[in-house]
């Protein structure tokens, strides 16, 4: 892991420490049954909303932080994580994205849709 770096402020740092627990609690454990299955849980979007793991650059207007740093911080703490396979690393970018349930965010709700341009058979 990377030691203190300038870039980041106590929020980060914050919220780093979050990612691991979340990480842990809501991904490790169902991961093989997920990559078995080739699909990852519903409900797991709706958790990561509910933990500020989703799309945390999002405009402040639409519920997220403004802050790219937020995924940087994020997808740095999946790749620590060492959950193998590109499913992982999917699963983690995509909680940096826009992924199409919105509805299912939580934080940021369906007025967020519109920011993401996801595509109306996705909604």
């Amino acid at each position: 892991m990377i030691g203190h770096r300038p870039v980041y402020d106590q929020d980060h740092k914050d919220f780093r420490a979050s990612v691991p627990r979340f990480l842990d609690r809501e991904i490790a454990p169902h991961f093989q049954a997920w990559e078995e299955a080739e699909i990852v849980d519903r409900d797991l979007w709706f958790k990561a909303g509910q933990a500020w793991m989703l799309c945390p650059q999002l405009p402040e207007e639409y519920g997220g932080t403004g802050d790219f740093r937020f995924n940087a911080v994020l997808i740095e703490e999946c790749s620590y994580a060492g959950t193998p396979g590109p499913p992982a690393t999917s699963l983690c970018t995509a909680l940096c994205r826009c992924p199409g349930p919105a509805h299912l965010w939580g934080h940021v709700g369906d007025h967020a849709r519109d920011y993401c341009e996801i595509p109306v058979n996705q909604r």
